[in-house]
């Protein structure tokens, strides 16, 4: 940095041509490298982050010292299981802030799901199905589920109706039924109406 004039030189090397009494300062600035990246790249989903100018490109970066970094994990087919710094555990939130004090690894850990889709359908008692019929209640919910989960579903009836069946991926009249999610499944709880 040129003191008399201000003047800030970024680069390594200046040529100065000494024609007069000058006065410069050399100014330093720490900077740290920043790596991003996915535990298991095998399963779906992705880190960026929010660049400033000249941070370099993925998955390593360099900061100046103190630099308030945003990571955001992209799930696609999973669930963020949890990130990690330097591996200390950071929660799983979508994005994850933090200020750059070292040299420093983030890990995003996703853990891979399917869709586990669960429903019932009513019966009148010729075994026929009664549109939009609602004989009962199936526990939990459909939705994304991670793989490898085992989910156990029970039903609940409503008055004047019965439970028949499970059906789908699932079979028996056993409540809880359990289910070993490995893939795309279906689950339903017949019911039959008694009036």
């Amino acid at each position: 940095k040129d003191v008399n004039s201000g003047l800030t030189y970024p680069s390594a090397s200046v040529n100065v041509t000494m024609n007069s009494d000058q006065n410069y300062q050399a100014v330093f600035e720490q900077w740290f490298t920043l790596t991003t990246q996915v535990a298991d790249p095998t399963w779906a989903g992705s880190v960026s982050i929010e660049l400033p100018e000249g941070a370099g490109s993925g998955p390593t970066y360099q900061f100046p010292a103190n630099t308030n970094i945003r990571v955001r994990a992209t799930r696609i087919g999973s669930r963020l299981d949890r990130w990690t710094i330097n591996s200390m555990p950071q929660g799983n939130n979508e994005y994850l802030d933090f200020n750059l004090y070292a040299d420093t690894t983030v890990i995003a850990y996703f853990v891979p799901q399917t869709f586990v889709s669960v429903g019932s359908e009513t019966l009148d008692a010729a075994g026929q199905v009664i549109p939009g019929g609602q004989g009962g209640t199936v526990s939990p919910a459909g939705g994304d589920t991670d793989i490898g989960a085992i989910v156990n579903f029970t039903y609940s009836t409503f008055p004047d109706h019965r439970f028949l069946q499970w059906s789908g991926d699932v079979s028996g009249t056993s409540s809880p039924v359990s289910l070993v999610v490995n893939g795309p499944k279906t689950v339903r709880a017949q019911f039959i109406r008694t009036f």
